[in-house]
């Protein structure tokens, strides 16, 4: 930057403001893409938004309108302007509010979550699955002494009705012996 007396002074650049970000945002789920896709007009979009809303008749942007079908959008050009433009937005991760200080480039993003939230969330689902299964067992175990419990009984009984229907076929046969 120059002086009105011509010399040359340092200054800071100015810092992005965050509606320069707006274009990198999915105007869909106002979110940053993690799979950013670009259409013909150059908005972005994440891939799985953009997939569902241009599976109509008459596919257009969301932004603009204008007519694009499913086979001309594409992903960002690695090296490209807008792809390091896009690689170079920092985002919090979705996990903030739960926690999470971690704040890094998007390209970073998926690597911290899976290493960070992706497993611990799997090991809860584990953990549900163990005590839903323990629990299961814990019933299953309480009726199998319920039916160790009254095996004797049935036993018993089975053994009276066992005496009580031989004792009836016998008489039965001597009956039809009469006869």
């Amino acid at each position: 930057m120059f002086q009105d007396d011509g010399e040359k002074t340092v200054s800071l650049p100015p810092k992005i403001a965050e509606e320069a970000l707006n274009d990198l945002k999915c105007s869909i789920c106002f979110g940053i893409p993690l799979k950013p896709k670009l259409t013909p007009c150059e908005h972005i979009f994440c891939e799985e938004c953009i997939d569902q809303v241009l599976e109509v008749e008459l596919p257009s942007c969301p932004n603009c309108r204008r007519r694009c079908d499913k086979n001309e959008v594409y992903d960002l050009k690695r090296g490209s302007f807008i792809y390091r433009i896009w690689c170079s937005a920092k985002v919090k991760c979705n996990k903030h509010e739960d926690g999470c200080s971690w704040t890094g480039s998007i390209i970073d993003y998926p690597n911290h979550f899976e290493k960070n939230h992706q497993r611990s969330e799997q090991l809860n689902l584990l953990k549900r699955r163990i005590e839903e299964l323990e629990e299961s067992e814990s019933s299953a175990n309480q009726k199998l002494r319920i039916l160790q419990d009254a095996y004797p009984q049935l036993v018993k009984k089975y053994e009276e009705n066992k005496e009580i229907t031989d004792t009836a076929y016998r008489q039965l046969e001597e009956k039809c012996k009469i006869y």
